[in-house]
């Protein structure tokens, strides 16, 4: 009994082994998903040797072909994804001669027409339902930029990745701040920059190409605010804001009792600074234009 067990065994593992044998022989295509369509197909081989190689391989080179039916396969099926699937079999050996080995190589490649992934429909700002064409914000939303994009990972995102298109000053009335943007405003909770009077300004990066402003750069202008965190000015402080675009005005404003070089949104309706006159911003909201100091003045 014993005996047969161990010969049933053996017999097993030596089917397996034929299986996995016969699989990778006649490796081919990978089965199609559903809803899967094929455009186009073709199968080929090549003649080759152990002298000469064996490259390209026969996907290779019918892959090439495939692609020229992309855009056929684009235009029959709009609303699916297009793309090239293709394969190699083991090279099998037709027969050595002179230490030569000969091969032939067998292999194919298609297009096939594959269903888009569902696209996810965008939060929208107090709706649970939101009747707006997928991957974008229905009538009187705006998208939420940048840091307060919701997908950006930072610590100020907005509520939802479409917000309410606001009215000037109507954020303040709800204790929140507004973010100015090309496509209008929306309320946040809490600003990248600086939160001041019901607005969110943003504080001016630095160029790190640029050399450090200080008075002995050949552009500098003089000092703007007061005490040991005065801001330095050097050149066209405003070309500090032409990565936001047309609609800000260069200026300082005081944040826990320092000077923050900063960017304010004309819809605030900031005065337009003339000569060498600095934009400033205090603490209770207002506007002032003031001059820029020498290093040494009395402050």
């Amino acid at each position: 009994m014993k005996q047969n067990i161990h010969i049933w065994l053996s017999l097993l593992l030596f089917g397996l082994l034929i299986i996995g044998l016969v699989d990778k022989a006649h490796a081919g295509f990978p089965p199609l998903q559903e809803g899967q369509i094929v455009h186009w197909s073709k199968t080929g081989s090549k003649n080759c040797t152990s002298q000469g190689g064996c490259s390209p391989s026969p996907a290779e080179t019918l892959s090439e072909q495939a692609a020229d039916y992309i855009p056929g396969c684009e235009a029959r099926y709009p609303d699916m994804s297009c793309s090239i699937q293709s394969y190699n079999k083991d090279k099998e050996v037709r027969f050595v001669e002179n230490g030569i080995t000969y091969y032939v190589w067998r292999g194919g490649a298609r297009v096939i027409a594959s269903p888009l992934e569902p696209c996810a429909q965008r939060t929208h700002e107090g709706l649970e339902s939101p009747a707006a064409e997928c991957g974008s914000c229905q009538e009187g939303y705006i998208p939420a930029v940048g840091s307060y994009d919701p997908e950006s990972g930072s610590s100020v995102t907005a509520p939802a990745q479409c917000m309410r298109n606001r009215e000037p000053g109507e954020c303040q009335l709800e204790g929140l701040y507004e973010v100015q943007t090309e496509q209008g405003a929306y309320c946040v909770p809490e600003c990248q920059g600086i939160g001041a009077d019901g607005y969110c300004i943003d504080q001016v990066e630095e160029d790190p190409d640029q050399p450090e402003c200080g008075p002995d750069h050949p552009d500098f202008k003089g000092v703007a605010g007061y005490g040991g965190e005065a801001v330095l000015i050097c050149g066209d402080p405003q070309n500090n804001c032409k990565a936001l675009g047309d609609g800000y005005t260069w200026g300082v404003v005081e944040k826990n009792g320092t000077t923050v070089e900063s960017c304010f949104p004309n819809a605030y309706n900031p005065p337009q600074c003339s000569g060498t006159d600095v934009l400033k911003r205090d603490q209770w909201g207002g506007f002032a234009c003031l001059p820029l100091r020498k290093p040494g003045d009395n402050d």
